[in-house]
């Protein structure tokens, strides 16, 4: 690639739809397959919504992994599940992950209880205050001490820095010093926002702490495409979440009552 990164793309069965504890195995085979076929050098990782869950699963739960990983760049994460997840269970429209992906679920309080909370390797962890399949987004930094924490923040690990970077407060910001109404930044366009590249590149080039500032300008918090991204981008990003609306149906309902922690989850 022009900016220098070689990229790899990995694909999970079934869309990540069922357990996240077997999705996780297929990153931690890639994370290790990958470094490998680099020599032994580190690799990123880049991950959005539940891809972003899986693979801090992973890092949480197969402690090997960590030493191949530089960074871990994490978009649209639900860490901490979603109240979203809650009506669709009700309405019977839910997979085996999506039960998973219920605040307080067994498989997010196992993550936790493990030091999953906190970040694993350098992290940089890019949400959106009005990303509502992520939910809740909105309460920023300092809360948590009252039981209040956006789903996609993560704490610093031991040694290990974290980023979290509110995508829409750092914009709604930056447009309202212009005089001008903020946009509203959505789970899908945190893909392909400029705004949100600006961060991911921040971090893919800082190899000093390895994590994305909020080095963001007012021309990148306009709600236009990043540069580089094919003509397109914007609505094949955009028919994400309506294609994957469309294909949960179509498998069988699974996954209530949760499913079964493994075996290594429990001491």
């Amino acid at each position: 690639m022009a900016s220098g990164f070689q990229p790899c793309y990995v694909r999970i069965p079934n869309r990540l739809m069922h357990d996240i504890q077997i999705s996780a195995e297929y990153v931690g085979y890639a994370i290790n397959h990958l470094s490998t076929q680099s020599s032994g050098s580190q690799i990123s990782i880049i991950s959005w919504s539940a891809g972003a869950l899986t693979t801090q699963w992973t890092l949480t739960f197969y402690p090997q992994t960590r030493e191949k990983v530089k960074r871990f760049i994490a978009i649209g994460a639900d860490f901490h599940g979603s109240w979203t997840m809650i009506p669709l269970v009700y309405l019977r429209f839910y997979t085996t992950a999506l039960v998973q992906q219920v605040p307080r679920s067994k498989f997010l309080s196992a993550l936790v209880r493990f030091g999953g909370g906190k970040a694993q390797v350098p992290t940089t962890s890019i949400g959106s205050s009005t990303d509502l399949i992520v939910q809740p987004g909105f309460y920023g930094e300092g809360w948590e001490w009252a039981g209040f924490r956006d789903s996609w923040r993560l704490r610093g690990g031991e040694m290990v820095p974290v980023s979290n970077v509110d995508m829409f407060k750092i914009c709604a910001g930056r447009a309202i010093g212009e005089g001008r109404l903020p946009h509203v930044v959505s789970h899908d366009s945190l893909l392909w926002e400029a705004a949100s590249h600006r961060v991911i590149f921040d971090a893919l080039n800082n190899e000093e702490s390895f994590i994305g500032m909020e080095n963001v300008s007012v021309d990148d918090c306009r709600g236009n495409m990043a540069d580089g991204l094919p003509l397109g981008s914007e609505e094949r990003h955009a028919e994400i979440m309506p294609e994957l609306s469309g294909y949960a149906p179509k498998m069988p309902l699974s996954g209530w009552p949760e499913v079964p922690l493994f075996d290594y989850v429990h001491p």
